[in-house]
């Protein structure tokens, strides 16, 4: 059987944007690729929809709290997708995806982000090792400086992004690098509040995130950032790491 789809359908309205289909699901939430109306472009919509937490009305499109999940709860988890939001609105930095907007619709809230038409590093793996067009070395440190960069910038607003993977690394379309999804992002006075606190990719997590003991910190980031690149370069996925705190079987790269 199959599970039941809770995704807008294509051609909702949502105020100016109109919905074109589903880009992604994650536990938290929903992202779109719409159409924005008054700017004439396409943009990218992210709606906060807590799996097990809520379910949606399929005539009315609205959001309904599940029986077993307070609606403080559900409300919780939609503060934490409005900080997201503030968080990113608050950042300039090419290296880092932008806000435009944040909105409530449909008993959910959204917020606007450009539409990145260059396609995720994970696509470029995938076409590399499926004997598409490859990543040269050049290339490859030119992307990871320029991510740096933006971390860089992250943290020295004691911000870490906690969830960096190939598929949260986008391309515009001059095919530079930039960061998304902030929704694991920890801002480091505030770690208490935020409800996608244990929110990760168990690949690429560092091993304070796995195991739950040491700090997080610019190590945490720079640790999946490693395991993404040695990815990339050596065509080798990276033992998730309380595999390797067992035994580590990663071979050193040559220069």
């Amino acid at each position: 059987m199959e599970a039941p789809d809770f995704a807008l359908p294509p051609g909702t309205l949502l105020g100016n944007y109109k919905l074109l289909k589903v880009l992604g699901r994650g536990g938290f939430g929903i992202t779109y690729i719409a159409w924005d109306n008054q700017l004439r472009r396409n943009i990218v919509l992210k709606e906060c929809f807590p799996m097990g937490l809520c379910s949606r009305d399929s005539n009315t499109g609205e959001i309904i709290p599940l029986p077993h999940a307070p609606r403080h709860t559900y409300r919780a988890a939609m503060d934490s997708l409005r900080k997201e939001a503030q968080t990113l609105a608050s950042l300039n930095h090419e290296r880092i995806v932008r806000v435009y907007d944040v909105f409530e619709s449909h008993g959910s809230i959204f917020y606007v982000m450009p539409w990145l038409e260059g396609g995720s590093l994970r696509e470029r793996m995938d076409k590399a090792a499926t004997g598409g067009k490859t990543i040269s070395a050049d290339q490859a440190r030119e992307w990871l400086l320029m991510v740096l960069d933006g971390l860089d910038y992250l943290h020295g607003r004691g911000i870490y992004h906690r969830d960096i993977k190939p598929g949260n690394i986008l391309f515009d379309e001059r095919g530079l690098p930039v960061l998304i999804d902030f929704g694991a992002a920890l801002n480091k006075p505030e770690v208490t509040c935020t409800v996608t606190q244990g929110e990760f990719s168990y690949a690429y997590a560092s091993p304070e995130q796995i195991t739950g003991k040491g700090e997080i910190g610019p190590w945490t980031d720079l640790y999946a950032l490693a395991a993404t690149w040695y990815g990339l370069i050596s065509s080798i996925p990276v033992e998730p790491a309380d595999r390797r705190l067992m035994q580590d079987d990663v071979m050193p790269l040559s220069g």
